[in-house]
């Protein structure tokens, strides 16, 4: 199996970290500096053409495509690229087809097969400074790398056109179980599921057996991520390898994906280069900051520098959400003042955000892109925030054989086979007479063989051996029977001379001398609270009834009153309605006459 070239980045040693210290009067927490010089991640055979820069995979001649190979169907051909693209370190898409209409059969005259990475993503929409946006990584970078076949009457389909470079770092192949082509369940593991679910255990503990009788996640094919004694050491080392395949995830994810920039600048694009993902995502944050929330108040010349007050308009916005507004504009300005040497490659800022923090800010991001620098300042790049800076799993990987890791080679061995036989029953019935050919051999071998107890066996299983010597250090107080009460300190003992056990109040749990209920003064302001509540109850209540009788007098005398005047001026109107006949029949008397 070819493996891919790995060029290995420069190796330093691990940064010495300097305590808080004094820095231009305030405190911060430093690095020392040193000779590192951050470099992005390649794997795989660099060379250019026409200018650009191409990863070639390091496999050998007759394990990759080439033109004029025949393939039996669509399928195999497919097939045949993948399992290529896994062991280069990249991953395959389905690309364009073509069908001619002269074609009698349902055969594709035309297929691509194109790398994952191939195309661009689609324009950024702009981001306002209010707006929160989701943060997400893609794949494409236009990668023109491409397996294309043309179909052959009668004969099948045959490669004319191979392109092998990328334009892209491969991945490593201790990185290609995080490949999507990697997620698939075996043939095996399927068997295997399918059987502990009959003994009622769900895919959860399926899954946790399998990495437990593989050892890792990497042959597992799932992204998953659980005694007393010495069984300990087993549960720490399963947790250990827990965080060491999220670290290899998420570096992978740091150096194979893309990220979604929020602007047109170079250093942006370096920074995602440099630094890990999560990293990345705050340097992206002050860099588009720098762009929508930063502006140059003044310019000055300091020594063989320049000295730039910035306002800081989001900072602005911040406290005026905090603080109150006059006459519609912020009660507070904030500024901060930049040190810039372009040709010694420094920067300053008051925010102190670097010496804090290790991360350049904003302001001098700002100050960056007024001076013109097209490129990310390295010196700025801090070790334990850049990709590389960790070595390759391959570097650290514990070396040695053990027992179990040589039973876990053989399983994975005899598995590997009888998932690539599955298909077919010929050879698999072959690979069966060799397996009891070698099961005769290892009697034959070992006609008896050597028992071991249950101590060594366990030891043999972990990977661990006995000491040849155990120290226990002897107690100072011992029992030879019985149970022992607890030793008691010597507050304890002061605040009981007696060594006699003191009744608590049933109420209040204490256990004072000369206390008891009738005594406990938790239960007297307990009385006295219930008697204060039930006089206070008893002044609301009266005072309601008073208030009660108030209203009915009240509503008895308004009635009366209305009554006697309704009653007046009932009287009223008869009298003047009589008056108004009386005239009324005067007048017609006078008019007849």
């Amino acid at each position: 199996m070819g493996k891919a070239f790995f060029i290995e980045t420069k190796r330093v040693n691990i940064l010495t970290m300097v305590g808080y210290q004094l820095v231009n009067g305030d405190i911060g927490y430093r690095e020392k500096e040193n000779d590192y010089e951050p470099v992005p991640y390649s794997v795989g055979v660099v060379s250019e053409e026409a200018g650009e820069k191409l990863w070639v995979p390091d496999i050998p001649v007759g394990q990759k495509p080439a033109y004029g190979m025949m393939y039996h169907s669509l399928e195999q051909a497919y097939e045949y690229y993948k399992d290529y693209a896994k062991r280069a370190g990249f991953e395959v898409r389905l690309g364009q087809q073509y069908k001619s209409n002269k074609n009698k059969h349902d055969n594709l005259n035309i297929k691509y097969f194109v790398c994952s990475k191939e195309g661009t993503n689609p324009a950024p929409t702009k981001v306002g400074a209010k707006s929160k946006q989701r943060k997400h990584s893609s794949k494409r970078t236009d990668c023109k790398a491409a397996f294309r076949v043309k179909y052959f009457e009668g004969r099948g389909y045959w490669c004319y056109e191979f392109i092998e470079g990328h334009n892209h770092s491969l991945v490593n192949e201790e990185d290609s179980v995080f490949l999507v082509s990697s997620r698939d369940v075996s043939y095996t593991q399927q068997v295997f599921l399918y059987q502990a679910s009959q003994v009622n255990l769900g895919p959860v503990k399926g899954f946790n057996l399998l990495r437990v009788i593989y050892g890792e996640y990497d042959f597992i094919g799932l992204e998953l991520f659980p005694q007393s004694g010495r069984w300990f050491y087993n549960h720490f080392d399963s947790v250990v390898g827990c965080q060491k395949f999220a670290q290899r995830k998420n570096d992978h994810d740091s150096r194979y994906t893309i990220p979604d920039f929020h602007t047109e600048l170079q250093i942006e694009k370096e920074a995602s280069e440099l630094y890990t993902r999560s990293i990345f995502f705050d340097v992206q944050t002050e860099i588009y900051a720098s762009v929508i929330s930063c502006m140059s108040v003044s310019v000055s010349d300091v020594d063989s520098g320049k000295k730039y007050v910035i306002q800081d308009t989001g900072e602005d916005e911040k406290l005026s959400r905090r603080h109150r507004i006059v006459k519609g504009k912020p009660l507070y300005d904030v500024f901060y003042e930049v040190l810039c040497k372009p040709s010694e490659e420094f920067y300053q800022c008051t925010c102190k955000r670097f010496e804090s923090y290790g991360l350049l800010c904003r302001h001098i991001f700002y100050v960056i892109r007024l001076s013109k620098v097209k490129t990310f300042p390295r010196k700025y790049v801090l070790r334990r925030w850049s990709q590389d800076s960790l070595p390759p799993a391959s570097v650290i990987q514990a070396s040695g054989d053990t027992p179990d890791m040589i039973l876990r080679e053989i399983f994975r061995s005899v598995e590997y086979c009888v998932n690539r036989y599955a298909n077919e029953p010929e050879l698999l019935q072959k690979f069966r007479d060799h397996q009891v050919q070698l099961m005769a051999k290892a009697d034959a071998d070992v006609p008896i063989p050597k028992k071991t107890n249950k101590r060594d066996r366990i030891a043999s299983i972990l990977g661990v051996s006995q000491p040849e010597e155990i120290v226990v250090n002897i107690p100072k107080q011992v029992s030879t029977k019985g149970s022992r009460k607890r030793i008691k300190s010597s507050i304890e003992r002061s605040m009981n001379p007696s060594g006699k056990r003191r009744k608590n109040c049933r109420f209040c749990k204490c256990s004072m001398n000369d206390h008891n209920q009738a005594k406990c003064n938790a239960v007297r302001a307990q009385i006295a609270a219930k008697k204060a509540s039930d006089k206070a109850a008893l002044r609301e209540m009266k005072q309601r009834e008073r208030l009660a009788a108030k209203k009915a007098r009240l509503a008895e005398k308004n009635a009366s009153a209305l009554a006697a005047k309704k009653a007046r001026l009932d009287e009223k109107n008869a009298s003047v309605l009589a008056a108004k006949k009386a005239r009324m029949a005067e007048n017609n008397a006078c008019v007849v006459s």
